[in-house]
């Protein structure tokens, strides 16, 4: 890493990095079901990074193009690398726990909450959305 406010991360294989120097617009857990089923999790955890000042290190995703966003993953290991809002052209999402060193960013809360397993029970301060967070309705179709 450059600074200590430049994060960097990668591909379970090492065949994509990345790297961004901008602090997250926002940074949530989802338990929607598409979330869920990219990532093979029962939520995943996600943080949305300004396009200006994240780059590609090392290779690129491969993308599946849904309704609302197209979901990046490693072409060789499989592994979630990211997804693109059809909506918010200026925004990509990554995973939270590709990054290098994922303790130095917290969530600060889940959403999609409508659609948490039901035998999940996670205790915490955080405020939930049944959907998703404020400012980003807009996107909530098609999820």
């Amino acid at each position: 890493m450059n600074s200590d406010n430049t994060l960097e991360g990668g591909c379970l294989c090492g065949s994509i990095r990345y790297r961004f120097e901008s602090t997250p617009l926002f940074v949530n857990h989802c338990h929607c079901q598409q979330c869920r089923r990219h990532s093979g999790a029962v939520f995943m955890t996600h943080m949305g990074i300004p396009i200006d000042g994240f780059s590609w290190l090392k290779g690129e995703p491969t993308y599946w193009h849904s309704k609302v966003m197209d979901r990046g993953f490693c072409a060789n290991c499989g592994s979630t690398i990211s997804a693109l809002y059809h909506d918010e052209p200026g925004i990509i999402v990554m995973p939270l726990g590709t990054l290098d060193d994922a303790d130095k960013i917290k969530p600060a809360y889940p959403i999609m909450t409508e659609y948490q397993i039901s035998w999940l029970n996670i205790v915490d301060e955080l405020p939930r959305h049944a959907r998703l967070s404020p400012g980003y309705e807009h996107l909530d179709e098609g999820l």
